[in-house]
């Protein structure tokens, strides 16, 4: 539109010339303006160009391109948003897929493909509801969530329900170990801290896990 509107200022300005004819005045300064506005609106449409750009490489970024949950660049922002207060709702979620290793060693990487895509909606429909997912590594993901206990201790039944029943078409099984820490429950610590209880609590899982199945932890690490 920009473009038309220059041209046609510039062709009017020229029309104007020869229909009253004597001194180039008019058709000097049509084509000066015609210019410098094509240039300005050129440069603004080059500006544009360049936001959208950065705008969808910033979306590539902040979202895990496998899943569809944040990614971990996202995950190390909302750390930083976190580090002078954490508030007294949040619960932080630390989740691993058991036997990932196994499963792409067994039916290949496609298959493990399917169970972290499978562990990434069961647990973004459980408990990214109230706040955020995020995949932070190959298998491992994090939730940062406000709740009060009560709802965590339903948003973790709901997890192993819906991890129960589900079924890829190539994996038919998902398993979790899922720990969390709540800010109310760990008084003074900052957010580092937290997610660290977390963790502690998602290995407690693990090895549990790895006892009642009778896998050695290492064998099956990614």
């Amino acid at each position: 539109i920009s473009f038309y509107a220059t041209i046609f200022l510039i062709i009017f300005g020229i029309a104007i010339q020869e229909i009253l004819g004597g001194e180039f005045r008019v058709c000097y300064l049509a084509i000066a303006f015609g210019q410098t506005f094509l240039f300005i609106h050129y440069s603004e449409f080059s500006q544009i160009q360049m936001d959208d750009k950065i705008s969808d490489q910033q979306v590539k970024l902040l979202n895990d391109a496998l899943t569809g949950v944040l990614s971990r660049f996202a995950y190390i922002d909302e750390i930083n948003a976190y580090t002078a207060s954490v508030p007294e709702n949040l619960a932080v979620f630390m989740i691993d897929i058991n036997g990932l290793k196994t499963v792409n060693d067994t039916l290949g990487h496609k298959a493990g493909d399917e169970l972290i895509c499978g562990a990434a909606k069961c647990i973004k429909r459980s408990l990214g509801n109230a706040g955020n997912t995020f995949r932070i590594g190959g298998d491992e993901f994090v939730v940062f969530a406000a709740m009060t206990r009560e709802q965590v201790s339903d948003a973790l039944i709901d997890l192993k329900y819906k991890t129960e029943i589900w079924s890829g078409k190539i994996v038919k099984n998902l398993s979790l170990s899922v720990g969390c820490a709540l800010a109310q429950d760990c008084e003074g610590l900052s957010i580092d801290g937290l997610v660290k209880e977390a963790d502690k609590a998602m290995y407690e899982q693990k090895k549990e896990y790895y006892r009642a199945s009778g896998y050695e932890r290492g064998a099956d690490t990614v």
